[in-house]
């Protein structure tokens, strides 16, 4: 490569860069002026307080369209661990240049575990499943546990390593859930 090759692809790239720096600007980043939650049918299960500190941002802070959606995934992550299985959590984009972060919450219904069977099992007893298996249908208290899809998986892992550990290695475990018509 000779030297006025070399000259030409530096002028490229830097000719490239504010056509790069535009773009990044034009998406923007803003001073956070506001963050609301707008609830769907006003059915809402936590405090505004409390949803602010899932967040991971504060009004003050310097806010882009990635931040907003990351507190949004957040948002929905925490009502799942919480039992609501068909939580859905949007975010009003075209506020975030006002500085507003705006998320609209359906919460959905609080599902709670009604039964936990174990069908097919010839070799285990559902009672040496049932003392791996986290999803069971109430807590110590006889309170009805929130189902999450989480524990589920979890659960499904701990019987594959209860089936392999005693010499099962090609048993086939799946996992049905149904929900009621009400989706509780």
């Amino acid at each position: 490569m000779t030297k006025s090759h070399f000259c030409i692809l530096i002028l490229i790239a830097l000719l490239s860069l504010p056509q790069a720096y535009s773009q990044a600007s034009q998406t923007g980043t803003y001073t956070l002026k506001s963050i609301d939650f707008d609830f769907v049918n006003d059915k809402r299960t936590y405090k505004d307080k409390r949803l602010l500190g899932i967040l991971g941002f504060k009004k003050g802070d310097d806010i882009d369209a990635v931040l907003a959606e990351f507190g949004r995934d957040r948002i929905e992550e925490y009502y799942r661990q919480k039992g609501f299985a068909f939580i859905q959590v949007a975010l009003d984009e075209g506020r975030l240049a006002d500085g507003k972060v705006v998320y609209q919450i359906d919460e959905g219904p609080k599902v709670k575990i009604g039964k936990v069977a174990f069908n097919g099992n010839e070799s285990l007893r559902d009672s040496a499943l049932k003392k791996v298996v986290k999803t069971t249908k109430k807590n110590w208290f006889l309170w009805p546990k929130p189902y999450t899809k989480e524990t589920v998986t979890e659960d499904l892992w701990a019987l594959k390593n209860i089936y392999w550990d005693r010499g099962f290695l090609d048993s086939n475990i799946t996992v049905k859930t149904k929900f009621t018509d009400d989706r509780s």
